[in-house]
């Protein structure tokens, strides 16, 4: 399954050459951008909680050992 599947579509303005850039460098490497976003995003918002966390994954957020709550 999909793990965008039932999760609700965000919408957010970027310059096209630069969305047209990530799109073919991402279909290089056998990706989406939704792939590359939710990557960048997940990994933006472990790092924010803990710059030394590895768990990239949003599920296992909590598993950050010095994660903080907001």
């Amino acid at each position: 399954m999909s793990p965008t599947r039932g999760t609700p579509r965000t919408a957010f303005r970027l310059d096209p050459a630069l969305i047209a850039r990530a799109k073919a460098r991402a279909a290089e490497r056998g990706e989406t951008l939704t792939d590359v976003v939710r990557r960048a995003v997940t990994e933006y918002a472990a790092r924010r909680h803990d710059p030394l966390c590895t768990h990239f994954d949003a599920a296992d957020l909590a598993a950050c050992p010095n994660a903080e709550e907001e």
